[in-house]
């Protein structure tokens, strides 16, 4: 508890959202995050995506924050020459997780496709 309070004492725009989270999401994301953005972001997330635990977990391992926060869009020369402001346009994007479908046979994977 005192950890969690040194953590967050500081940060009082971040009082709802914490409260909003159970305690294993707070504690996962105190416990994992190095910088007060990355717990900012993850909190906003998981609030706003309803994250379950385990989805949670997941962002965390793969490092979403790493790889959405971080990381620049990623234009055409021509389109950034042509639209300067293009980046700013594509700031959500798709993030896909690759799952194991070996043991699907491709007929159910593709009934389940186009159902």
């Amino acid at each position: 508890m005192m950890q969690f309070f040194e953590t967050y004492r500081d940060q009082p725009k971040l009082a709802t959202l914490l409260r909003e989270l159970p305690w294993s999401h707070n504690l996962a994301i105190m416990s994992r995050s190095r910088r007060e953005e990355e717990r900012e972001f993850y909190l906003r997330m998981a609030s706003r995506e309803r994250w379950s635990f385990r989805q949670l977990k997941r962002q965390l391992s793969v490092a979403l924050f790493e790889r959405v926060a971080l990381s620049p869009v990623k234009l055409s020369t021509p389109l950034a020459e042509l639209h300067p402001a293009a980046a700013t346009a594509f700031k959500d994007s798709y993030l896909m997780h690759v799952q194991d479908y070996t043991a699907i046979a491709p007929v159910q994977l593709w009934r389940n496709h186009n159902a």
